[in-house]
């Protein structure tokens, strides 16, 4: 059986480039679904509503929460959901009774599937937009720092996935043979990713409440 792994963060962090490539090996995706829910008229990014974000969590929760022999690599996950809807709160679009109910609804996510993989796409270079995406590199930075908090908050410790193309791919082919291999463990509270040893120093990201607050300053 394959894994379930999620790639998570900001827009334009490099995560669909990623996909991508592993969608053309062949492999079972998850991508598009924010893209095609916009095409419906769902509101998304700095427009976003609580109708439009309860939308797309219960598409997320519902793909997602799938256990199938191909396993899946999705180009975001619930993390990345309620990101924009803490976003969309801060700045009074949406309510602090809404966002506690999908903090909660996440963490209850997060428990049912210890097993899901999560791998962290740092920003690492410019935005480049296109008819969805945001360019705004303000509102991109506060994305990422409350996707960190979130992490942390869900004692999430996930994967770094970071450089250039050919070394992203690396890492997630890597990851992916360790899995299959069964020499990534994990138990029902999701220990942290120690068992990625190669050259490369930074398989894994240390997300603490510190870091996070250091990557807006």
């Amino acid at each position: 059986m394959m894994h379930r792994i999620i790639f998570t963060g900001a827009q334009g962090t490099g995560k669909t480039t990623i996909l991508n490539y592993f969608q053309e090996q062949g492999q079972n995706v998850i991508t598009e679904v924010v893209r095609n829910l916009a095409k419906k008229g769902v509101k998304i990014n700095k427009d976003g509503d609580e109708k439009g974000q309860t939308k797309i969590f219960k598409e997320y929760e519902k793909l997602l929460g799938e256990i199938d022999v191909k396993g899946y690599i999705s180009d975001r996950g619930l993390i990345d959901v309620v990101a924009y809807t803490v976003y969309l709160c801060r700045h009074g679009k949406i309510s602090e009774k809404f966002v506690e109910k999908q903090i909660k609804a996440l963490k209850k996510f997060r428990e049912a599937n210890p097993d899901i993989i999560y791998c962290y796409f740092p920003i690492e270079f410019p935005v480049i937009g296109d008819e969805v995406r945001d360019v705004d590199e303000e509102f991109r930075a506060e994305i990422d720092n409350i996707i960190q908090h979130l992490l942390v908050d869900c004692q999430i410790q996930p994967i770094m996935i970071r450089g250039s193309v050919e070394n992203r791919i690396n890492k997630v082919a890597r990851l992916q043979n360790w899995l299959l291999e069964g020499m990534y463990l994990y138990t029902s509270d999701m220990e942290p990713a120690s068992q990625i040893v190669d050259d490369t120093p930074d398989e894994e990201v240390e997300i603490t409440e510190e870091s996070a607050e250091e990557s807006v300053e």
